[in-house]
């Protein structure tokens, strides 16, 4: 099963620090991981199946070697699961790479 952490870091916009970022980039491992599948979005749960399933867009870029991002969906997700900036978070794949399915909780040492 693959499994990647994140890092929920603040980042600096146009001069304004962003609470609630409405996507996330991958590191480069991760990234790596989601060209060789080309999964178009990612299904998230937090291993609660009563809370549902969130839907989070991917946004590759026009070269591999540039950030992927999680979008549509990702902020929502967050904000259902309280997770605050500092967090690290775990994403951890149900099926390795044959499914878009991904289990991700709070990895916080």
């Amino acid at each position: 099963m693959a499994g990647y952490r994140v890092v929920l870091k603040r980042q600096i916009l146009g001069g304004f620090e962003t609470v609630h970022l409405p996507y996330q980039v991958l590191p480069p491992d991760f990234n790596d991981f989601l060209w060789d599948d080309d999964f178009d979005c990612l299904f998230l749960c937090n291993g609660n199946p009563n809370e549902g399933i969130v839907i989070a867009e991917i946004e590759y870029q026009s070269n591999e070697s540039l950030n992927t991002k999680l979008k549509n969906g990702w902020e929502t997700f967050c904000n259902n699961n309280e997770f605050q900036l500092g967090d690290t978070i775990r994403f951890k794949f149900f099926d390795g790479k044959k499914s878009p399915f991904v289990h991700v909780y709070r990895n916080n040492p």
